[in-house]
């Protein structure tokens, strides 16, 4: 690995630069100049590897500069915000998740954006799944006995999730609803110290990202019970989906998209639509996202907006049935 590459995905929070490549003289046709990568949060989580892992390809294929600039703050409000009030020239992008353009909507009664009215949805990036765990210590191996404990003890079985209105804690609550059962969420900050106090006992069941769980599983500290997407993770293959364990139509995961301003020039969004996709489709991209247990999902801007809808109704649902509040 260069030094440039290497730099790109450790890079501190102000901009990791990839070099442009040769242009042919004189020409103007987007992109002319420098495109700017908004990420609303600290470097190291997936949504920042994804975009610097999209800048590297929109790179090396076109030969553009790419600048990653992490603008972390509010749970993500800061920056989407920013990209949303950018100018619409197709030199700033947003990479978010969903928890910015369909959760934060739901949690919190004002936001200073709106996420469907100023964000237009370019393409679908990644996918990480969701995982309920046990504490090794708790001596529940499968989900049905979840199941059976909070039947017995309504609302007194505890579940550890990185903090309230996350997706991992929406998560659990559109779970107790489709099986019928009542959960009490105990919110952490962040996915590592939530994985951290189930794997010691401290809280015997949670919702965690593979990513933030798979060492804990794989030293024996916790037990996966079901992957909360539709389809099994390729880290964890033997363990089954929600789904297959009797909960219907159930499909959560975190996911990573690119947007840019609703009124973005539209050759520009074209153009970041089609190369996005083409990055994505890439075996080296799909390669570097197994690491933290993403997936690539090459979704195009109009099945991106049907999802954001879609999840964005799913969200106030389970938001108002629950009464969840911002943390």
């Amino acid at each position: 690995m260069t030094a440039t590459r290497r730099s790109l995905l450790v890079a501190g929070p102000a901009f990791a630069a990839l070099s442009a490549g040769a242009r042919p003289a004189g020409a103007q046709a987007y992109p002319a100049r420098p495109i700017r990568v908004l990420v609303p949060f600290a470097p190291g989580g997936v949504s920042d590897i994804a975009a610097r892992l999209l800048a590297e390809g929109l790179n090396r294929r076109t030969g553009a500069s790419v600048l990653v600039e992490n603008r972390p703050g509010a749970g993500g409000i800061i920056g989407t915000d920013a990209a949303a009030k950018a100018a619409p020239d197709g030199y700033t992008v947003l990479v978010a998740t969903n928890g910015e353009v369909a959760i934060n909507p739901a949690v919190y009664p004002s936001l200073p954006y709106d996420a469907q009215r100023d964000l237009k949805p370019l393409a679908m990036l990644t996918e990480t799944p969701l995982m309920w765990v046990a504490s090794a210590a708790s001596g529940h191996p499968k989900l049905e006995e979840l199941l059976a404990a909070a039947r017995a003890r309504p609302g007194e079985v505890n579940y550890a999730s990185p903090g309230n209105g996350t997706m991992n804690h929406l998560t659990g609550e559109w779970f107790a609803m489709a099986a019928g059962i009542r959960l009490q969420q105990i919110p952490y900050r962040g996915g590592a110290p939530a994985a951290m106090a189930i794997a010691s006992g401290e809280v015997p069941f949670g919702v965690v990202a593979v990513s933030s769980g798979l060492a804990h599983v794989q030293g024996g500290r916790m037990r996966a019970l079901a992957a909360t997407s539709a389809r099994r993770s390729a880290l964890l293959p033997d363990v089954p989906t929600v789904m297959e364990s009797g909960i219907p139509d159930f499909d959560a995961s975190i996911w990573v998209g690119l947007f840019v301003p609703a009124a973005a020039n539209d050759a520009a969004a074209a153009w970041l639509e089609r190369e996005a996709l083409e990055v994505v489709r890439e075996p080296e991209f799909e390669a570097k996202l197994a690491t933290i247990g993403a997936i690539p999902v090459p979704m195009a801007g109009a099945a991106l907006t049907k999802r954001v809808r879609e999840d964005a109704a799913r969200f106030l649902e389970i938001v108002r049935r629950s009464d969840i509040r911002p943390g």
